[in-house]
């Protein structure tokens, strides 16, 4: 964890320096004060003048206030910025990661890491300040014990390391424990899922709606509900123990079986320098806990972060202007292209190609098929989303990887996700979006300000078309639609077969669609035909 701390993409950290020197000195200070505290009151006791300690005590206090704040405050920065830095380089796996890659992925187990465990994190940043500087205050005072008496000091370290290896026992225990209670509530929040996103599959189906609440949603929350209590119980036996090791057996031990030959004024010292030692051993009670879960959650997001590494080098930016080279093409040739989709032991569950087929620019092409036959696998091949085991992409007569060129492609997938905002497009006019909107007959649902789209409530036809909105703001080369009119009313495909398309391939664009609308397929200058992965007529 320290190595987390201090590290941040491979360079040093100064900041983490600078906090931990600071709950260092602030750990010295608060220690000063105990044992300035304790010789003034020692020498009242005696009778002895006693005011020559206040200037020390004064200055201890002012160093303890700024220390301590100063060391807060840049615990807090510290673990902002490393979280940040995860979040940042975690979302930048995401989005450069492979497509297969992240439909194998659970969605919740991403807003888990990224929530769940930020906050875990993020709320042990003081807690793990306060425990350095106890420690480093518990130190302190021990070292004056023993100044004080070494039969004293070697019984508080005895009392000490006892509780230092009941700690490092119990660590692992309670480790594991809060791994558990942290699978656990990433399983509830997916359920959760499950009831916001099949909010009306459940709704209208009560026998459905029974079933999964009490027969799914429910003995999850009680089991979560157990490890909770489970995890509390070891945090209670952690914390009496401690309590126990640190400050009432040790307090016993030096009452009642220090030797009679110590003078009354050492072991009043002794006693009363014990009451400074309430507060660092309370946070280390209360904190270690807090930090092991924060400790947990790092590895939790650290594991996660490996489990989306790419093979490839990744860049913070992944646009690059200089290397689109192609500014037209004529023609596109698919060569040998296969793909094979296998389980994780690599058995295979569907094997597409070999595929070959061209592209020409201007053209409009329609892929036909039954379900199951390979067409969306091979438009994400296409469009580069899938990286295909073998065959090659020509363009023009010259070999490329075609993810190098995705920058060709504009797509509306039967998933689609809709933005709300024109992220990537430079000085679009709102007239354009406007008159996009009347063309779709979408201005009545959809308003267009501050660039951004405002909606609610939009059919899955409407949040279609506002997606076709989209990508035709992206004014690409080549248009993929893969079942884009199945959700349209007869009016509106009639529109998009034999006007939109029309005039997409009158501006030189590229159309390849995914379709069963055999009404319209004259509206295409060719129609592919798929069947068990394979192209059988073109």
């Amino acid at each position: 964890m320290f190595k987390v701390l201090f590290y941040i993409e491979g360079k040093f950290n100064f900041k983490a320096l600078f906090a931990f020197s600071s709950s260092i000195f602030s750990g010295l200070a608060a220690a000063g004060i105990a044992i300035i505290v304790n010789e003034a009151a020692g020498e009242i006791i005696e009778g002895r003048v006693h005011l020559k300690h206040l200037p020390f005590f004064i200055i201890d206090a002012v160093i303890l206030i700024i220390s301590r704040r100063f060391a807060l405050r840049q615990g807090i920065e510290l673990v902002e910025q490393i979280l940040e830095v995860f979040r940042n380089r975690i979302g930048n796996q995401i989005r450069q990661t492979e497509l297969l890659q992240m439909e194998n992925i659970n969605k919740s187990e991403i807003y888990t890491k990224l929530t769940i465990n930020t906050q875990i994190i993020s709320n042990a940043s003081q807690g793990l300040i306060r425990v350095v500087q106890s420690f480093v205050d518990i130190i302190i005072i021990f070292i004056y014990i023993l100044h004080l008496s070494k039969k004293a000091g070697i019984m508080f370290l005895t009392v000490f390391a006892a509780g230092i290896i009941y700690h490092r026992w119990f660590q692992p225990i309670l480790a594991e424990k809060i791994q558990k209670s942290l699978k656990k509530e990433a399983e509830l929040f997916e359920k959760f899922g499950h009831v916001i996103d099949g909010f009306k599959e459940l709704k209208i189906n009560n026998e459905k709606s029974e079933n999964f609440s009490q027969n799914y949603l429910k003995p999850l929350d009680n089991d979560a509900k157990k490890i909770r209590i489970e995890l509390g119980e070891m945090i209670s036996r952690y914390d009496t123990l401690v309590y126990i090791f640190l400050f009432y057996l040790s307090l016993g031990c030096i009452t009642f079986l220090l030797p009679d030959y110590i003078s009354l004024e050492v072991k009043f010292k002794i006693v009363a320098v014990f009451a400074f030692l309430w507060a660092p051993i309370t946070d280390l009670a209360i904190l270690v806990p807090e930090i092991l879960k924060a400790k947990e959650s790092l590895e939790e997001l650290t594991r996660f972060e490996q489990q989306l590494k790419s093979k490839y080098e990744l860049s913070e930016f992944v646009y690059e202007p200089d290397s689109e080279i192609i500014d037209r093409f004529d023609e596109i040739n698919i060569k040998e292209l296969c793909f094979n989709y296998s389980d994780k032991d690599g058995k295979s569950l569907f094997y597409l190609g070999p595929v070959n087929l061209s592209l020409k620019s201007g053209e409009i092409i329609f892929i036909v098929g039954g379900n199951g036959s390979g067409k969306s696998t091979l438009l994400k091949l296409i469009t580069g989303l899938y990286t295909p085991i073998s065959g090659s992409f020509i363009i023009d007569n010259l070999e490329f990887n075609i993810s190098d060129h995705i920058y060709l492609f504009s797509a509306v997938y039967s998933d689609c996700h809709i933005f709300d905002g024109l992220y990537g497009i430079e000085e679009i006019s709102d007239e354009k979006v406007n008159n996009l909107l009347n063309l779709m007959f979408l201005n009545h649902k959809i308003s267009w300000s501050d660039n951004r789209f405002h909606y609610s409530g939009l059919s899955t036809g409407q949040r279609k078309r506002l997606a076709l909105i989209l990508a035709l703001l992206e004014d690409k080369q080549i248009y993929v639609f893969d079942e884009w009119a199945a959700e349209q009313d007869p009016e509106f495909r009639k529109f998009f077969y034999e006007k939109l398309l029309p005039d997409m391939k009158a501006q030189g664009k590229t159309v390849i669609a995914v379709t069963h609308d055999e009404r319209y397929f004259h509206a295409a200058d060719r129609i592919i035909k798929m069947e068990y992965g394979k192209i059988i007529n073109d």
